[in-house]
């Protein structure tokens, strides 16, 4: 889960960072643990702001199931 401001972090042009973006960052860390998944995103869009001062809140939250599945 993340609040709006994850995918409307801007670079220095005003360019949104975005849903597609954020997908392709989640695909490459998920093989990583959810920590480094926050942190790994995190990364992400501070190297694509690459400085412009922050806009909104950035808020993320990751779980991890670690249960099973009752389907019938």
């Amino acid at each position: 889960m993340y609040t709006d401001g994850v995918t409307e972090a801007m670079d220095g042009q005003g360019a949104l960072y975005g849903t597609d973006r954020l997908i392709n960052c989640l695909e490459r860390l998920s093989s990583s643990t959810v920590a480094d998944m926050i942190h790994g995103v995190k990364l992400d869009i501070e190297n694509y702001a690459h400085g412009t001062p922050q806009s909104d809140d950035i808020t993320m939250l990751a779980l991890k199931f670690n249960g099973t599945t009752n389907s019938p």
